[in-house]
């Protein structure tokens, strides 16, 4: 009832919409502002979002983790361009530097025969966790950036990254100690630089969120006016 008067079905439907509307709108303002908070409290200084790092401790020679792209990851990959995805791994100790690979498994393959390493079988992201399997071996490996068949790789002290926009194929991730010595005591973490997608996303949905706001405002409005 309005001013005394009660209200007919039309506008009773109205207010009802119009409540519906207003949380709707509500939800895109809520996820506008996750969205832009996600892209500026996880973004690094060049504009990649990472993942929590996870440690890796193992004393073997190797870290490895196979990455099988078919020709639709590859042309999913090739479309964004624009998203940048790596890895990035660092060692524990900043004084010793990390070798981080990618190649055909085929090669790392042969060049980790007779080795002893440890294979991911299974990685969660929230939390970021490995469940890693041993392949035994007896063989000392020669140092990793001593091979020419790396697609992509990076080695040094500090943090190290490899994009990993490829051809379709079957590949091998490799982490090891530049000096190809035992023991394997490092951080790593996935990165994208989605910096224009978020900040695009976030601006729609706030664009959307204020429009839907400012419609279902005025079906309330209208909706409770005396006839």
């Amino acid at each position: 009832m309005v001013d005394g008067l009660p209200m007919s079905v039309p506008r009773i439907l109205m207010l009802v919409f119009g409540i519906l509307f207003t949380l709707l709108a509500l939800g895109f303002l809520f996820s506008s502002g996750a969205v832009l908070w996600l892209n500026g409290a996880h973004s690094s200084g060049d504009g990649y979002v990472s993942t929590h790092p996870v440690s890796v401790s193992q004393d073997s020679y190797a870290v490895i983790s196979k990455l099988s792209i078919n020709s639709r990851a590859e042309k999913a990959l090739g479309a964004l361009r624009q998203v940048n995805i790596r890895l990035e791994c660092e060692n524990a100790d900043p004084e010793r530097a990390i070798f981080l690979g990618i190649a055909e498994e085929e090669d790392v393959r042969k060049y980790l025969d007779q080795v002893d390493y440890d294979q991911v079988l299974e990685m969660s992201f929230y939390p970021m966790e490995l469940r890693l399997q041993r392949h035994l071996g007896e063989a000392s490996p020669a140092p990793p950036g001593s091979q020419n068949f790396w697609k992509a790789a990076a080695w040094g002290k500090g943090a190290q990254s490899v994009d990993l926009h490829l051809q379709a194929g079957d590949y091998l991730v490799v982490v090891m100690n530049a000096d190809a010595s035992r023991n394997m005591d490092f951080y790593a973490r996935l990165e994208a630089r989605v910096f224009w997608v978020l900040l695009a996303v976030g601006v729609i949905l706030f664009i959307f969120g204020m429009a839907g706001l400012a419609g279902s405002l005025a079906m309330v409005y209208f909706a409770l006016r005396g006839e």
